[in-house]
């Protein structure tokens, strides 16, 4: 059986993408990290989501891992406490704001030493997940694009060892979140999982208490909508549409 190895956050798009992994037949391994965001509390609600998926037959091996000790010095509204996170839709200036520095190549790092160390003792194929995807917009985080793991791959082969079976694997980095969104509901039904249930646990905003006004619930929102599939997120305010 193929082996994954994804970054799990709880977030909309990581959940998805692990559902697609499950209905794809992988043996997926997840890690999740506390890097000291301010929406920290996604991982409570993705623990709901384990426990759950264990109980409908998907039991998903989690490791979290604290690198908050790193990216405590790293600039960016979305960990700095003196930031404040902006509201509204994704625009290329508020992505500079939300963006944490070096965070996907360090996220990175991480799941391609764990793939490496899969692969010294058992000789099994491993897949590098993550959720990035480009958006439903203009604006694209430079850390989510294809070019960006293209060249992290190659740098990755190079300085490791025993790294031919490793591979990355991406399916919505050139989708659309709401493809995502759809491509969730889908899954849910195929598999029998209550769509219901698993996405009022997976928590997007940048501001952990569902918000309704940050970026990453904005975008969350319009991404229903699109889909034409009910929004199940339980939002604490007025929302932005």
């Amino acid at each position: 059986m193929k082996k994954a190895i994804l970054s799990l956050s709880g977030g909309l798009d990581s959940t998805a993408l692990l559902l697609h992994l499950i209905e794809k037949g992988y043996d997926v391994h997840t890690i999740s990290y506390f890097y000291g965001q301010k929406n920290k509390v996604e991982l409570d609600g993705l623990a709901r989501i384990l426990h759950y998926l264990e109980y409908k037959g998907y039991a998903i091996p989690n490791q979290r891992v604290d690198l908050s000790s790193v990216f405590g010095s790293f600039n960016s509204s979305l960990t700095s406490s003196d930031v404040d996170v902006p509201t509204g839709k994704t625009t290329e200036s508020k992505m500079k704001m939300n963006f944490v520095p070096n965070r996907n190549a360090i996220f990175s790092s991480v799941l391609y030493g764990f793939a490496v160390s899969i692969t010294k003792e058992h000789d099994d194929q491993v897949d590098i997940c993550l959720g990035v995807h480009a958006g439903d917009g203009n604006v694209i985080p430079p850390d989510c694009t294809p070019e960006f793991y293209n060249k992290l791959e190659d740098a990755f082969k190079i300085g490791n060892i025993n790294t031919d079976s490793i591979n990355y694997y991406l399916p919505y980095v050139d989708k659309k979140k709401f493809n995502i969104v759809e491509d969730a509901y889908s899954i849910c039904k195929s598999l029998g999982l209550d769509f219901k249930y698993i996405f009022e646990n997976s928590i997007s905003c940048y501001n952990g208490d569902g918000c309704g006004k940050c970026g990453a619930c904005t975008d969350r929102i319009l991404a229903f909508n699109k889909a034409g599939i009910e929004d199940v997120t339980k939002y604490v305010g007025e929302i932005n549409e």
